[in-house]
């Protein structure tokens, strides 16, 4: 009758071992192969195993005389192996208690004799055993060298599954590390093209503009292209202070805030509405602003992010529908939310919002592709989050973080 327990802690103990290992079920390999071939020639057996002991199966890495790759763990004589310190020899299967009922025992292929030697992980963990199998009973078992030498390709082979699992490991982490270097030269040229791209056409509006200016400078029309050229200059500075933040956030530590307990925020929200109200006459902005603690933060960095906000809604909503702006304090916590109605934003699409340079499709194209990305990173220097939710009724972005007291680090 088949005896064996485990409690629940060592099946899980050995399965992260074997899970670590990432063994089971892969391919043959040269290395285990040839234990088995020697395993056999040692002990003069027809069959010959390097056995893993799952928690429902046994499954073989390497396998010799014995046509399956698995047998189910009722079946397993190596779960018992697996546990001794020395080599486990059962001359005759057949008068075991533990073996007797095996139907590898009482049925085809009628085993009859069963020696294995223990493998172990470097932390001692028992996995499985090498073992050695004959359809004969053997009185007399194995012989003293063929016990040393079962042993000793036993050791062999736990220093086999721990190279492996440093093998495995380093691939990964190679793999890993030429993802992220195409993903740095990815984002290097796309960053140089879009950048070139982006920069050219304010330069070449001021450069037309510098050549009107020099035929007639007096003239009223030299008046309003230099209003253009402000402009252009303006948004020049703005590409560049983006790209600067880019630059901060990708190859530094991250954005830096100085929070100011002497500046007021609402005010700074007030003003980017108005100055976007202004850009966008034919928009309707509802606001529903009630701060009623002070907000601890870098008024600056959070009214560009606010502004970038404000200006995709009025950009890609509905302009049928408003704008709805709110921001609120609660006993611990900011929240500044811009919502807009219009078509929904994919699934696909949102996972992406936040990442540099992506720039979406249609009218969601557009500048350098960094504004939500810098506005991600401006709440994580805040220690908040930033998230988008899109349904047929409204796409809502959302920045929420903790207050902090005003007797707090002022600057970071």
């Amino acid at each position: 009758m088949d005896e064996f327990r485990e409690n629940a802690a060592t099946t899980a103990e050995r399965m992260a071992a074997l899970g670590r290992l990432d063994i089971l079920d892969t391919p043959p390999e040269p290395g285990f192969d040839d234990i088995v071939l020697l395993a056999r020639e040692l002990c003069q057996t027809p069959v010959a195993l390097v056995s893993l002991v799952a928690d429902d199966r046994q499954w073989f890495k390497a396998h010799l005389g014995f046509p399956q790759c698995q047998t189910p763990l009722d079946q397993s004589v190596c779960k018992y192996a697996m546990t001794e310190d020395d080599v486990l020899i059962i001359p005759d299967l057949r008068l075991d208690p533990r073996t007797a009922s095996n139907t590898l025992v009482t049925e085809e292929p009628f085993i009859r004799f069963y020696a294995g030697a223990s493998l172990r992980d470097p932390a001692g963990v028992p996995l499985g055993s090498v073992c050695v199998i004959d359809t004969k009973p053997r009185p007399n078992g194995l012989t003293k060298a063929q016990k040393a030498g079962l042993l000793a390709l036993a050791r062999q082979v736990s220093t086999l599954l721990e190279t492996r699992r440093l093998l495995v490991e380093e691939r990964h982490r190679m793999e890993v590390e030429r993802k992220h270097e195409r993903h740095v030269a990815e984002l290097r040229e796309r960053f140089i093209a879009v950048l070139g791209h982006d920069l050219r056409n304010p330069l070449a509006a001021i450069d037309a503009g510098l050549r009107i200016i020099e035929r007639d400078p007096a003239s009223a029309r030299a008046i309003s292209v230099m209003a253009m050229m402000k402009t252009s200059a303006v948004r020049m500075a703005k590409l560049i202070e983006t790209t600067l933040d880019f630059a901060r956030s990708r190859l530094g530590q991250g954005l830096v805030v100085s929070r100011n307990s002497d500046a007021p925020l609402q005010p700074v929200l007030e003003q980017i509405i108005t100055e976007l109200r202004w850009s966008h006459p034919d928009a309707r902005i509802e606001t529903r602003i009630a701060l009623t603690r002070p907000v601890l933060c870098d008024p600056d960095r959070i009214g560009q992010m606010f502004s970038n906000l404000l200006s995709n809604a009025l950009t890609h909503g509905d302009t049928a529908q408003p704008v709805v702006v709110t921001a609120a304090t609660s006993e611990d916590t900011f929240v500044l939310s811009v919502a807009n109605g219009g078509a929904p934003i994919s699934p696909d699409m949102l996972e992406q919002l936040f990442q540099p340079f992506y720039q979406g499709q249609g009218n969601m194209s557009h500048g350098l592709g960094l504004g939500l990305y810098i506005a991600a990173e401006i709440s994580r220097a805040h220690g908040g989050t930033m998230s988008a939710t899109s349904t047929p009724e409204q796409t809502c972005f959302t920045f929420e973080m903790p207050l902090r007291a005003l007797g707090a680090t002022a600057a970071e």
